[in-house]
């Protein structure tokens, strides 16, 4: 893609992580958007010029298995961002204990962010965690008990070794609404 290119698709995932982004998110904390608008009605949309330009490598495994390779596939000066939909809900709770320690892990050789929609776990009445260990307000599990499942939209940063975390907010699992925090 083109210098030119790539400064409109900069321009697009911009004005959609203005547009979107939770109120008082840092300017530096942008969405990445899963498509870019069209600039006209008849030139193709933004996200396939970028997917046949540089086309996203595939990796087929276990994620448990297949993390740490791909993280250090990377180049050392990317900021590692990790980002899952009903993904780790899935996962047995000793998988998601050795994920939680792959997170550390890597955090203790290089910065991360990890942005997870998931429903509270265990799944069913007694649900009262997130996938994250994000502390969630009382009122909330009440609401995912009585009103429905719904995922927890969370962030887990790790810099220099440190992790911080929060809940950003909440997020229908069809993706028919999102309220942030």
């Amino acid at each position: 893609m083109t210098g030119t290119g790539r400064s409109v698709v900069a321009a697009q995932a911009r004005a959609i992580a203005d547009a979107w982004s939770p109120p008082g998110a840092p300017e530096s904390w942008w969405l990445t958007a899963a498509t870019f608008t069209t600039i006209a009605e008849d030139e193709p949309l933004l996200d396939v010029a970028l997917a046949r330009a540089e086309p996203a490598r595939s990796v087929r495994g276990n994620l448990l298995d297949v993390l740490p390779d791909v993280v250090a596939s990377l180049p050392a000066e990317a900021l590692v961002c990790l980002v899952d939909t009903y993904v780790h809900v899935f996962l047995p709770p000793p998988d998601l204990e050795r994920f939680d320690g792959l997170i550390a892990e890597i955090g203790r050789e290089r910065d991360l962010e990890w942005v997870s929609v998931d429903p509270l776990v265990p799944l069913g009445p007694d649900a009262r965690a997130t996938v994250q260990r994000l502390d969630v307000p009382a009122a909330r599990v009440r609401e995912n008990r009585d009103g429905g499942v719904w995922g927890v939209i969370g962030r887990v940063g790790v810099r220099n070794g440190v992790r911080s975390d929060t809940v950003l907010g909440r997020a229908h699992p069809g993706a028919a609404w999102l309220e942030w925090r």
